[in-house]
């Protein structure tokens, strides 16, 4: 069986989706040197905070990893897998007490203003699409009653900036400030053995300020 049947193969049996995106860019590390774009892609990880702009959601550490391909001596295509949680206190009418995971999977074009020096200034903008997953504090309630609370998926907006300096070759360490743009619908539904179930919609900014580091290889 073929390296890539192999890799199909797990990834149609894994659920999960990070698993998935790890399996394809151990793939493309595996097979970076026999190719003829080698020298134009790269991988990089990086750590930083996360920043909400709702006020009831708390700052938070935020972590990610991905991968480039330069286009030309001055533009590349990145693309970023995110991860990070924010304390969230109740607000009426929105999120009650809880936890709010937030993964992001990102695609940004990225302009370098200089071209091979030792320090490198760029911005970038794109788009992505984001998971949610939010869960509930124990709250009191009555045994009938039932409350569960979600925040739905979908597209944001990405733009920031960087630098990038270069250590050697090969590595290179980067800081970056972005904002992600991106307005949610989210829904509280309560479930009553005596009254049945009612849903409640509501409207959600979970637009996040980051600032990060990293590293980056390129190939």
């Amino acid at each position: 069986m073929s390296i890539l049947r192999i890799y199909a193969w797990k990834i149609k049996k894994m659920k999960s989706r990070k698993a998935a995106f790890i399996l394809i860019i151990s793939l493309l590390l595996a097979g970076a040197e026999n190719l003829v774009w080698a020298e134009r892609f790269s991988v990089h990880a990086n750590g930083g905070f996360s920043f909400p702009r709702e006020g009831n959601m708390r700052s938070g550490w935020e972590s990610g990893f991905g991968f480039a391909y330069t286009l030309n001596k001055k533009v590349a295509a990145f693309f970023d897998f995110g991860f990070w949680k924010s304390e969230v206190e109740e607000e009426p009418g929105k999120l009650l007490d809880g936890k709010l995971s937030v993964t992001p999977f990102l695609f940004s074009l990225q302009y370098y203003f200089f071209e091979k020096r030792a320090f490198i200034p760029y911005v970038f903008a794109g788009i992505g699409y984001i998971f949610y997953d939010f869960k509930l504090k124990d709250i009191v309630t009555i045994p009938e009653i039932t409350i569960t609370q979600k925040v739905e998926n979908g597209l944001g907006f990405q733009a920031g900036l960087g630098a990038q300096v270069q250590i050697s070759d090969r590595l290179s360490l980067f800081g970056e400030a972005l904002y992600l743009y991106r307005k949610a619908e989210g829904t509280t539904t309560t479930f009553d053995l005596n009254f049945g179930t009612t849903i409640e919609e509501f409207s959600l900014d979970t637009s996040t300020s980051l600032i990060r580091l990293g590293i980056r290889y390129l190939f």
